[in-house]
Parts: structure tokens; sequence; C-alpha cells
């Protein structure tokens, strides 16, 4: 979405984070994700806003509706993430659910918070849409 922002391309109207792994230059050691981000990032410039999204500008991104476990192993940066994101200006919301399971919603069909995350989902998504087409500022 911030690249979408640079280059002045069509923007969703809303998105929904379920979990967000969002510090891929530094992940937290031990993680078995961080060995996979090391080699995503190779010698990228960690500066970089489009792979260090805490150095980026986020505003003008629509609004965000962020889930996550309060005992996911990325919990620490997805709120990191969200207040990044308000400080910019950008309507978010952040819904924890008491389960420990990374992206928990893939067990909807026998974990009722993950039921109800994802009829979470589907109210934000009904919800109006937001002009996509104004510039971020």
């Amino acid at each position: 979405m911030v690249k979408l922002a640079r280059e002045g391309l069509p923007r969703p109207g809303r998105a929904v984070l379920l979990c967000p792994s969002v510090n891929v230059v530094d992940p937290p050691d031990g993680t078995p994700v961080a060995r996979w981000l090391s080699l995503y990032v190779g010698d990228h410039p960690h500066t970089d806003p489009l792979l260090n999204v805490f150095k980026a500008d986020l505003s003008g991104l629509p609004p965000l509706l962020v889930q996550s476990g309060t005992h996911d192993m990325v919990l620490r940066e997805t709120r990191r993430f969200v207040d990044h994101a308000a400080a910019h200006g950008v309507d978010v919301r952040l819904d924890l659910y008491p389960v420990g399971t990374h992206v928990f919603h893939l067990f909807w069909s026998f974990l009722p918070e993950a039921a109800t995350a994802l009829e979470q989902i589907g109210h934000f998504l009904r919800e109006p849409a937001v002009d996509t087409t104004a510039e971020a500022g």
C-alpha cells in the first residue's frame, strides 16, 4: 500500500492485516520466520520504507483492521505498527483475541475466537469504502 501511494496508483478502500509480521528488517530472534526474512531482505537497505514499515510515511493509507492473538509471537511489533499508523493519521483498529496461535483465523471451524474474528472482518469490509484516489499526504 505504501508503494501504491508513492506511485499514485489506486489503493484499496480498506485493508485487513491478520497477525502481521511487519518487522522484516529486525524480526524477533528465535522465531521460525527470522531466518527466512533474513534471506528475503538480503543486502537491501534496511532504511527503505518499502522494506522497513517503521521508516515509512503511512499517511494516506485506507482504514485498517489489524487482528492478533494476545500471545502471538509478533504482537509487540503489531502494536508498534498500529501506533505508527495512528501517528500518521491512519484510521486503524487493533482487535485482540485471547489465543496464542499465530494466524489463528485458519482454525475458524473449531476455534470460536477465530470465527468471531472472521465475522468482525466481514463487518469491517462492508463498511462504506473510502476514496482511494486522493494523494497520500
